[in-house]
């Protein structure tokens, strides 16, 4: 387990969380949106599909089917979900 920060730039909203790095980014993508949905009583569940996770200290966006582990994502980093 790594913790990250993750920025949400639609919800002006900054989150930590407790990633598997070994899990796909993709599958990571997933349960942060239905995470944060949950937390933020929203009823409007985002379509996943539509969206794409960033790493703010790399510059780059993730391939969502590889691991999180793979794309130099560590304990301390900074992810955006756009």
């Amino acid at each position: 387990m790594i913790i990250t920060s993750i920025k949400i730039p639609s919800t002006g909203k900054s989150y930590e969380f407790a990633l598997d790095e070994k899990k796909k980014a993709g599958e990571v993508l997933e349960e942060t949106v239905h995470s944060v949905c949950r937390k933020e009583n929203s009823a409007n569940e985002t379509t996943v599909s539509c969206l794409s996770m960033w790493s703010e200290d790399l510059g780059v966006a993730l391939d969502m089917d590889k691991s999180m582990e793979t794309q130099g994502i560590k304990d301390g980093s900074r992810l955006i979900i756009i």
